[in-house]
């Protein structure tokens, strides 16, 4: 990604408010994410300004920058080794449906492509040709 598009996305970061959950300063008991207001009386629902903020769609990031990496490059999800046919400047999320053999697999020839995995197994056991672990 460009530096343009980066400063596209760091602008457009520090316009957006942050969004809490309503009354989660009065009740210990309740987290500061989003929940959606719904009672009928809820000022917060209505829209008065002092209450604070609903996410709306003008609040999305810019389309040239959506769907892209913190680090500032295309994040990919793979599912099996053919994904990686053919990939260069992007970074890789393994699918949770992958087993370990087969993400130790991907890993081993991302390695080999010199692509960033951003969820890596955390025991990398050594396998042989027959699949057993050593």
């Amino acid at each position: 990604m460009n530096d343009a598009k980066k400063k596209i996305k760091v602008g457009k970061r520090k316009n957006k408010p942050t969004f809490h959950r309503q009354e989660y300063t009065i009740r210990p008991a309740f987290s500061t994410g989003w929940r959606r207001p719904t009672g009928g009386r809820s000022k917060l629902r209505k829209g008065i300004k002092e209450r604070g903020r609903v996410p709306c769609s003008g609040f999305g990031s810019p389309v040239d920058v959506r769907g892209f990496h913190p680090s500032g490059m295309k994040e990919i999800l793979i599912t099996n080794h053919k994904d990686l046919d053919g990939l260069t400047n992007v970074v890789l999320r393994l699918s949770r449906t992958l087993g370990k053999r087969k993400k130790i697999e991907i890993m081993k020839r991302a390695e080999e492509m010199k692509l960033r995995v951003l969820n890596p197994v955390k025991d990398k056991k050594v396998s042989d040709e027959n699949g057993k672990t050593k």
